[in-house]
């Protein structure tokens, strides 16, 4: 007699068995018992969730000779046969090897027929986003007015691929993954029935190992017994995975600690096993993440209360703003991983020893306060060149100008009779650097009424008494924009700033919002009226884009302006 696996022997057959979809195996039987069972149902979820098993689930309670019931008996033959696969009525289709239109076309003139046996003819249709995209469309009409003794089911772990025009005729059941205490507790009476001994903590390793899939708990399940009979040990387990319990949350422990040797030495030593630990990673970043930022109550994270006390305190020592780095440099990591799986050890390791470092992975707004706050502290203490000297390595400005030489003047030759407040330099602005802190160095002219009608009778004038109070509101920004741009339109409330030949420093100045701002904010003083600045790189205009009759013939024929 051939063998069953435990994941088609444990299998449920009732709504009842099915375990941590509560909420859809109450929202099918109520549908049931009230009579308002619709015509086309789409399940989604993880793979070994449990989709398929609810389909056929509900297709026996439909076709049940008690029935239509949320508890089909499992003994008359309609319920017998749907147990085995071979009811006549349930007509279940892969669409991953049937996904052209002429099997859509076929499953449409045979649903014109009745049922042969029970009461409705139930299309099951596994992986439905495979579907091409004519079978789709050949699919819609019958699909949204089919026969009265017609059901469709839909299960997909992809719904994201599914047309809205098939999800907007279809009732939407969304499966969760399985916590691990409910798969934990399942394995337990598995065990129990096949008079399994597994040491404390195998079902809750194995739960973990699952990531939220019944079926694949049941797999690993046999592949353990397989290794080690019937007495489990967590020793047995940790062979099987190829990594150790708890390796995740101690690899990021020793990362927060930047222990680099203690960090390599943890890594498992088995080649092959680092897109599965990258994945475990994942899950313990995310849940620090969970818990850094809702708390240790939070039911967002899945996880023992040891587990969940140790992740509770990595993630409040690790802070949200750096958890969320991590978390994005791991998925880094795995899109890597799975491109170069013959580096993965590699990439793993850098990417851990490069986490570890810490002053490496702190959040770019940080970084920004850092910088901005050591900047104001050189002022304020009259730091002159030897501050900005110091500082300079912390700005991507533009590149420095020579120094214009110095004439000695004879007061400077006499000595001073008192001691002066030296006069802060100009501020050269950088990108990360707000554009409102060198406004408070430089007293900006005020700009009185005539000023104001001069600066309106030309663009000229404009733009002249433009540089004038730029260069005392951001001296730097205000070199950029001399050197570099031009103005091309000045209407009521817009102004068109036109740049060439700029570095990737002075584009990221001009890019940056804050200092888009501080132009506007100028020319707004200038004129007397709101004024908007748009500013246009030379450098990414396409070939003909200022061309007139190119424009115009564009929009003649609805075509576009290529290179």
């Amino acid at each position: 007699m051939s063998y069953l696996v435990l994941a088609r022997k444990y299998r449920p057959r009732t709504f009842e068995e099915v375990r941590g979809q509560e909420v859809v195996t109450r929202t099918l039987t109520g549908a049931i018992t009230d009579e308002r069972v619709g015509h086309a149902y789409l399940l989604s979820g993880p793979r070994g969730t449990g989709k398929t098993t609810i389909a056929r689930i509900l297709a026996k309670a439909l076709n049940c000779e008690k029935g239509p019931t949320a508890t089909p008996c499992g003994k008359c033959d309609r319920c017998v046969d749907a147990d085995r696969g071979a009811d006549a009525d349930v007509i279940e289709i892969d669409a991953a090897s049937n996904n052209g239109v002429d099997e859509v076309r076929a499953l449409r003139e045979q649903a014109a027929y009745n049922p042969m046996r029970g009461r409705y003819k139930v299309y099951l249709i596994d992986e439905v986003h495979m579907l091409s995209k004519a079978a789709f469309n050949a699919l819609l009409k019958t699909l949204e007015e089919p026969p009265p003794h017609v059901k469709f089911l839909f299960a997909t772990t992809e719904k994201n691929k599914v047309p809205d025009t098939i999800l907007s005729r279809c009732q939407v059941l969304q499966l969760d993954p399985i916590p691990e205490l409910v798969i934990s507790a399942h394995l337990d009476e598995v065990f129990k029935t096949e008079k399994i001994k597994a040491a404390e903590g195998v079902t809750e390793g194995v739960a973990r190992m699952a990531r939220g899939g019944m079926r694949d708990a049941l797999s690993i399940a046999d592949r353990l017994i397989s290794l080690a009979g019937k007495d489990l040990s967590l020793e047995d387990l940790e062979r099987l995975s190829s990594t150790r319990s708890g390796d995740a949350l101690a690899l990021l422990e020793h990362t927060l600690n930047g222990d680099g040797p203690a960090l390599l030495e943890a890594l498992p030593s088995v080649e092959g096993s680092e897109a599965e630990l990258t994945d475990e990673l994942l899950n313990c970043a995310r849940g620090c993440l969970l818990l850094a930022h809702c708390g240790e109550a939070t039911p967002l994270v899945d996880a023992v209360d040891e587990t969940r006390a140790r992740m509770t305190t990595l993630g409040t020592s690790l802070g949200s703003a750096r958890a969320e780095v991590w978390l994005e440099e791991l998925l880094l990591c795995r899109e890597r991983i799975h491109a170069l799986t013959i580096h993965g050890r590699s990439i793993l390791e850098s990417t851990l020893l490069m986490l570890a470092r810490g002053s490496d992975t702190l959040p770019l707004g940080d970084l920004v306060a850092r910088m901005t706050a050591l900047e104001t502290s050189l002022r304020a203490g009259g730091a002159g060149t030897r501050a900005q000297s110091s500082a300079a390595p912390l700005r991507t400005s533009a590149p420095p100008q020579a120094a214009a030489p110095v004439t000695p003047s004879k007061a400077a030759a006499e000595p001073p009779k008192k001691a002066k407040k030296p006069k802060p330099e100009p501020e050269t602005l950088a990108p990360q650097a707000p554009p409102e802190a060198n406004e408070a160095s430089s007293p900006r002219r005020k700009r009185t009424e005539a000023d104001r009608r001069a600066a309106r009778s030309s663009s000229a004038e404009a733009w002249s008494a433009f540089l004038e109070d730029l260069d005392q509101s951001a001296r730097g920004l205000s070199d950029v924009i001399r050197r570099k741009a031009r103005l091309v339109t000045l209407e009521s409330e817009r102004a068109v700033v036109r740049t060439a030949d700029l570095l990737d420093e002075e584009r990221a100045l001009l890019a940056d919002a804050r200092n888009r701002r501080t132009l506007s904010k100028v020319l707004t003083s200038v004129l007397g009226r709101e004024v908007s600045i748009e500013i246009e790189d030379t450098d990414e205009i396409r070939p003909g884009a200022d061309d007139e009759y190119t424009k115009q013939v564009a929009d003649l024929f609805d075509g576009r302006i290529e290179d």
